[in-house]
């Protein structure tokens, strides 16, 4: 019979490790969000090296460090700021393909 009587004081102890539970999960949330941010900084920062190598105006590199300070301070990605670094990682993928048939014509050629 003691069991039955006991079960009323286990109950602040079954909703602190409800409580606990949802804390964990809480920072295993942070932590992915945490980690997404980061990745995201460093593409930006990717493309604003890509878009010096693509000669881009200085302009242009001033708004890319405009978007990844508004970033940083949680603002998000607009689509049209996606659309162009995309377009941009694209530009510079063609280009190093260019650069590299490029240099193997001329090793074909000096050959």
């Amino acid at each position: 019979m003691r069991q039955y009587r006991d079960i009323p004081k286990l109950e602040p102890v079954q909703k602190r490790i409800a409580q606990i539970r949802q804390a964990q999960e809480q920072v295993r949330l942070a932590q992915g969000k945490g980690r997404q941010k980061l990745e995201t900084l460093e593409t930006l920062g990717n493309w604003k090296q890509i878009a010096i190598n693509l000669e881009r105006s200085d302009g242009y590199g001033q708004r890319i460090q405009e978007i990844t300070d508004d970033y940083r301070r949680s603002k998000p990605l607009k689509e049209n700021q996606i659309k162009a670094i995309n377009y941009d990682f694209s530009a510079y993928r063609e280009q190093r393909r260019e650069a590299q048939v490029q240099r193997q014509r001329q090793q074909e050629f000096s050959l």
